[in-house]
């Protein structure tokens, strides 16, 4: 088939076409895009920027960066120099090369050309338990000899970067010293999770610098190890020869038309489609990961989401995908009946499983309901029966990142820089006896553990039921007591004795801890939450209700709060936007848009609006601004303190007007 004269599908269009073949299509067609792969929030939540830094540190070598033709010819020129010097007994260490062939493109992270062949490494910063600093393949497989699904996206990426560079080293051999340079080892270079960060490598200002800027792509970020030296304690380099293997058997593909095809196979079919532009019918390729879709963009009439569906979501509030935990079975039934257009109500109640039954009863009934075993005793389904002590409700800010902050830290440690909470003084007490505690927030030490559990103890005192919204907080607490086990002080035997008492003996239970997220989901559904149990969901419900509000707004009442929470519907709407100095340093005030995300119930806050904002406030003030910028700190309260707040008037909900919504028996 004649090479199409269109541009070459690159390597991160290639994982999307394997992943959904329309999502190829929009990216092929310039389509806005909430990227997962973001620089700068692979930096926040992954921090891949950081560990590539890190990577360059530990083996100097030429960068060479870039996509276009310069980066190409510079990328080939520099791989034939070091095939010359291989042949002298040399190695040669390039990053970022740019390989351009038969219609493909992919930016290679590592290239180590050796006398006896070629390493092609690709920078993860995903993590893996390598405590002997080694890991065995037959880790990434199940028993059924599948690439493990967390893994599969990882050995296809490097699987397509090896059948790349092999067609391309295939028609420059003649350019080349030897022919044994064309054996290439694919390796991933991984996080070890087992490594502990010495001081040249801890994620500060003296160690690391980074820009950001945004670009048609979004924000991306540059970072650079300033540091003095650097080692590989926190690196594992993995050979994914067997891995990469099975790949070019099967790429594992669940996209009808690369089924049961291997990598090289699926790239001459997806040429194929391009070149041909006949792209199969859209509506085979609907299922219920389309809700996740980054192609789902906000406020854009070029959504990619928009084309293959015919219709944006978010204007059909009861719309077929807002159903919690839909199955791909589930959805055809309701396309079926009303294409496109299907309602959750379209879905067969024979089909609804327990935990989308409220929802579909609910809209069902276009009302919102509450469990019968809840409504007749919700004091003893809210755990406070017995209680007669005050009870608390209670929010975390945390950090996690690849590199750690502190000497001895191991990657993706939790770092715990704030919480904010209030009281009641009995769980019958009215919403006017609310009290504010005096929080926590530290940016500047990196290490806040200590600190963050002794101001717990302070102001939480020894007795109280705590309410959380969602398991985050118990597992941030278990975070800290294994690792205060590991690297003992002074004191940190009684600060896991307090712990114990908060997340139990055995972390799971039994403490003062209770999820009201648990209990909210066994109890009652509003129409209004669009199949979310998000707090941010189901706050503007009880916003709604004159007997909840009055005691949040002007002349609430309570001591060092808010003079009054913002919105006409809803308090996180009327949030400020982070601050200007926050968003010029990541590129422009227009990164904010580049940031935007939605919260779902299985967020414990993800873009200061929710928690991935407040990790990138943290991160900025911390690597870029001061610790003490009142603009990013204040912000940094207001958002932590309204998610508290709503935890006191959703329970207020639960405990006073959810009861009186209409009953339903099941559950």
């Amino acid at each position: 088939m004649p090479h199409s004269s269109t541009a070459p599908i690159t390597k991160s269009q290639f994982k999307l076409g394997l992943d959904c073949i329309h999502k190829l299509q929009h990216a092929r067609n310039g389509l806005p895009q909430r990227s997962r792969d973001d620089e700068m929030l692979r930096l926040l939540a992954e921090g891949g920027a950081a560990v590539e830094a890190l990577v360059r540190a530990t083996e100097p070598g030429q960068l060479i960066g870039g996509f276009g033709d310069d980066a190409v010819a510079r990328s080939r020129d520099a791989v034939l120099r070091g095939c010359h010097e291989a042949s002298a007994g040399r190695v040669t260490t390039l990053y970022e090369v740019t390989i351009c062939d038969d219609g493909f493109l992919a930016r290679l992270d590592l290239v180590r050309i050796r006398p006896d062949g070629i390493d092609l490494v690709e920078i993860k910063s995903k993590s893996v338990d390598a405590p002997e600093g080694s890991v065995d393949a037959s880790d990434f497989f199940k028993a059924t000899g599948e690439v493990h699904g967390k893994w599969a996206p990882y050995v296809r990426d490097v699987a397509f970067q090896q059948e790349l560079l092999r067609n391309w080293l295939a028609k420059h051999l003649g350019q080349l010293a030897t022919k044994s340079q064309s054996h290439i080892r694919p390796k991933l270079l991984l996080i070890n999770q087992s490594g502990a960060a010495t001081s040249s490598a801890i994620l500060d200002r003296r160690n690391y610098r980074a820009n950001y800027n945004l670009t048609s792509k979004g924000v991306r970020a540059e970072v650079e190890h300033v540091g003095q030296g650097a080692d590989r304690g926190l690196l594992v380099e993995v050979d994914m020869s067997v891995a990469v293997l099975a790949m070019e058997a099967d790429a594992q593909s669940t996209v009808g038309c690369f089924q049961g095809r291997g990598i090289q196979s699926c790239m001459a079919e997806m040429r194929r489609i391009v070149d041909s532009d006949a792209w199969p019918v859209v509506t085979e390729s609907l299922t219920p990961a389309c809700k996740r879709c980054e192609f789902r963009v906000k406020d854009d009439v070029e959504s990619g989401f928009l084309r293959c569906w015919g219709v944006e979501v978010g204007s059909m509030p009861n719309h077929v995908l807002t159903l919690s935990h839909i199955k791909s079975l589930q959805l055809q039934q309701a396309l079926r009946k009303r294409q496109r257009q299907a309602n959750v109500t379209d879905v067969d109640p024979a089909s609804i499983s327990d935990r989308q039954r409220l929802q579909h009863e609910a809209l069902r009934r276009n009302r919102p309901i509450v469990t019968a075993g809840f409504a007749s005793s919700p004091r003893a389904a809210l755990q406070v029966a017995d209680v007669a002590g005050p009870v608390y409700f209670l929010d975390f800010e945390t950090f996690a990142h690849p590199i750690p902050s502190r000497v001895g830290g191991h990657p993706f440690e939790v770092v715990p820089f704030q919480f904010e909470g209030h009281r009641l003084p009995s769980p019958s007490a009215a919403l006017a006896d609310r009290v504010r505690l005096d929080g926590f927030l530290e940016i500047a030490d990196p290490d806040p553990r200590r600190a963050f559990v002794d101001a717990l103890r302070q102001q939480l005192g020894s007795e109280g039921l705590i309410f959380h919204w969602h398991s985050y907080e118990r597992t941030v607490l278990n975070a800290i007591v294994t690792s205060l086990g590991q690297d003992r002080l002074p004191g940190d035997d009684e600060r896991r004795a307090f712990l114990a008492t908060l997340v139990g003996r055995d972390g799971e239970g039994g403490g003062r801890l209770v999820d009201l997220l648990a209990i909210a989901q066994s109890a009652f559904y509003h129409p209004n939450m669009k199949g979310s149990y998000s707090i941010k969901r189901v706050l503007p419900i009880a916003w709604a209700e004159p007997s909840i509000r009055r005691h949040f707004a002007p002349g609430h009442g309570t001591v060092g709060d808010l003079a009054a929470y913002p919105g006409a519907t809803d308090p996180y709407a009327e949030l400020p936007p982070p601050p200007v100095d926050l968003l010029q340093a990541l590129g422009g005030v227009d990164a904010l848009h580049a940031l935007a995300t939605e919260d779902d119930e299985a967020s414990h806050g993800a873009a200061i609006r929710n928690g991935g904002m407040a990790m990138l406030a943290y991160h900025f003030a911390r690597m870029l601004g001061s610790p003490s910028d009142p603009a990013v700190t204040t912000q940094l309260r207001q958002y932590c303190r309204l998610d508290s707040a709503a935890m006191v008037m959703v329970y207020a909900l639960m405990r006073d007007i959810v009861p009186g919504w209409s009953q339903y028996g099941g559950r």
